[in-house]
């Protein structure tokens, strides 16, 4: 008989008969048997395989939703041109020859090319009423151009 120390660091007797009969190996354990579609690829193609499934699935949803909303917005929505307080500022001529003004921004009214052009100029500051007064301005010379 043999004497081996455990971890604990006692002496433990191990019969012969048992030591012969252990193998000591290093093989890896067989892998289990893949079950389903994935049994004929590899597991990184098969992986590919499922998320381009779900992928197009999903694409497929999509886009008839978003045909389904072209479909409705198209009936809905009017095409309409806006021009910003930029646009506005440098073709006075347009507001000019059609006569849109003289145009109102609450008690103040703008009748001339030169105050038109003064609330743009001023829009372009930080202060916030301004810039609010600027888009009022280009919101009404679009409303008297486009007639909506």
């Amino acid at each position: 008989m043999r004497q081996k120390k455990s971890q604990y660091y006692q002496e433990v007797k191990i019969q012969d008969s048992i030591i012969k009969n252990t193998k000591m190996t290093t093989e890896i354990p067989k892998k289990e048997k893949k079950r389903g579609l994935l049994k004929f690829f590899p597991k990184k193609v098969g992986g590919l395989v499922l998320i381009l499934v779900i992928f197009s699935a999903q694409a497929l949803v999509l886009s008839a939703f978003e045909a389904h909303v072209i479909n409705v917005t198209a009936h809905i929505c009017i095409p309409l041109e806006t021009r910003t307080p930029g646009y506005w500022k440098t073709h006075p001529e347009i507001y000019i020859d059609n006569d849109y003004l003289p145009q109102y921004l609450g008690d103040e009214e703008i009748n001339t090319e030169q105050k038109a052009f003064q609330v743009f100029k001023d829009g372009d500051a930080k202060e916030m009423r301004n810039q609010l007064k600027s888009h009022i301005l280009a919101m009404k010379f679009n409303i008297a151009h486009f007639g909506i």
